[in-house]
């Protein structure tokens, strides 16, 4: 949705951050004269002025009338971001190398999964919400010439790429449910602290009707032995934040050990949740702590303000 700066005088003028017009009009151009079309009489006064390549747009007319058709023009973008009929924008990665330190946790590439691997989890809340379930690798399967790794729970296949572990997709019951384009990524390779990435893709929601350009900034931020129902792990700690707010939208511990995160906490509307690790198999070798030491942690996450993703 365009942001808008506000300058009051006798009458206003709404001044979004907007390119040059275009000699014709593009996609968000038309999106934009569709919103002020179907919102013009919320302020007879107000007059669209002004339209940006990527929609933003500049409004002259009465004070009130114009925060009124304004305030109506971006409720008209918001509804279409969700049902995907906004155009998606160009994609966006910028990647900044971890710098060089002697003695560095460095983990220099993706891990190799095979089918049957498998992840236990517990998830407990905040709210007092605690459940458990099974990621396991079902297996590869080539999509459009690129070979993912299917990871199934239930019902829900969930495609990463082979070389990098990005997210791509998502199908439930068989049907594509969500679609990341590019694919999100969750590490930069070689991982270490220092490492940063910021990226925006094209999210869509197949099931509900909506599409929309998103993005993060993501950091490993430390080295921190984690210890949870599985045992005690060292981990690198990536922080995924807000790119404009820069606040925290999740945390992830990962162990190469393991090869995947061992914790995952996150802010959900039902407060903070935790999803930590309780056993794993790789290779068909299963790893799982006493039931005395799994008992004790899921206390001690119960009483936490911890979270799940």
């Amino acid at each position: 949705m365009p942001y808008h700066f506000v300058r009051a005088t006798s009458t206003v003028f709404i001044v979004l951050l907007a390119a040059a017009c275009a000699t014709q009009l593009s996609p968000r151009q038309e999106l934009t004269w569709d919103a002020f079309k179907s919102c013009e009489s919320e302020g007879p006064s107000a007059r669209l002025e002004r339209v940006g390549v990527d929609g933003a747009w500049g409004l002259r007319g009465r004070e009130g009338e114009v925060f009124k058709v304004s305030r109506c023009m971006s409720a008209y973008w918001n509804k279409a971001t969700l049902e995907g009929r906004l155009p998606a924008g160009a994609p966006s990665l910028a990647v900044t190398p971890a710098p060089s330190r002697p003695h560095a946790f460095v983990v220099p590439e993706p891990p190799i999964w095979s089918t049957g691997d498998s992840w236990d989890f517990v998830s407990t809340s905040t709210a007092g919400g605690r459940r458990t379930f099974t990621w396991r690798v079902d297996r590869e399967e080539t999509v459009e010439g690129v070979t993912y790794y299917v990871l199934k729970s239930g019902t829900v296949e969930s495609f990463y790429r082979k070389s990098d572990l990005a997210y791509s997709h998502e199908n439930r019951r068989s049907s594509l449910a969500t679609r990341n384009t590019p694919p999100r990524l969750y590490y930069v390779w070689p991982l270490s602290v220092g490492a940063g990435w910021e990226q925006t893709y094209r999210h869509e929601r197949l099931e509900d009707k909506q599409a929309y350009d998103t993005g993060y900034a993501a950091a490993v931020e430390a080295e921190e032995v984690v210890t949870v129902p599985a045992g005690a792990f060292q981990t690198l700690k990536i922080v995924y934040r807000d790119r404009a707010k820069k606040t925290v939208l999740w945390e992830q511990w990962y162990s190469p050990k393991v090869r995947h995160w061992v914790r995952l906490r996150d802010q959900r509307e039902e407060g903070v949740r935790t999803q930590d690790l309780v056993k794993f198999t790789l290779d068909g070798k299963v790893a799982q702590a006493s039931q005395s030491h799994v008992r004790a942690a899921s206390v001690t996450d119960s009483s936490t303000s911890s979270s799940s993703r």
